[in-house]
């Protein structure tokens, strides 16, 4: 199934749905920091700072909230935040139905389009098509154009 930019919606996770081979994006009150290698243990929610993703925002769809950019505590490369820190813990799944929904409105616009657009091209050549017709009409007829009793002698 193809997915657009914002066919998703929002699952809600506890920690233990959390997946150490995921990607997270963990948000202070004003600073987010991707994640990876993320474990609970001891009530200690504990990550490798990714340093090198620059992919930050709805790129990463796990996201973990915190109550405060103080509950983030460093170790070189190594974030450990208290779980009772947590707020909520999100997950950003593809929604079928507005995928569904946004790939039939982008194929009715397209066959709008398609529909009119042959419309116009018939048009134009039904319409150059009359003007060739009535051109050779008056040649024939002896109009402005012609030349008499060519197509008499025949």
């Amino acid at each position: 199934m193809i997915e657009f930019t914002g066919c998703y919606s929002t699952k809600i996770l506890t920690t233990s749905d959390i997946n150490s081979s995921d990607l997270y994006l963990i948000h202070g009150t004003k600073v987010s920091y991707a994640v990876n290698n993320v474990t609970i243990s001891d009530s200690i929610l504990s990550a490798n700072l990714d340093a090198g993703n620059k992919t930050y925002g709805s790129a990463i769809k796990n996201q973990i909230y915190l109550s405060s950019d103080s509950a983030i505590n460093f170790d070189n490369y190594l974030i450990t935040v208290p779980v009772d820190k947590i707020v909520k813990i999100e997950q950003k799944v593809p929604d079928q139905k507005k995928t569904r929904t946004t790939v039939l409105i982008v194929a009715g616009c397209v066959g709008v389009v398609s529909v009119v657009s042959a419309i116009i091209i018939a048009n134009s050549i039904n319409r150059s098509a009359n003007e060739t017709a009535t051109e050779c009409s008056n040649i024939i007829n002896g109009g402005t154009n012609s030349s008499t009793g060519l197509c008499s002698n025949w």
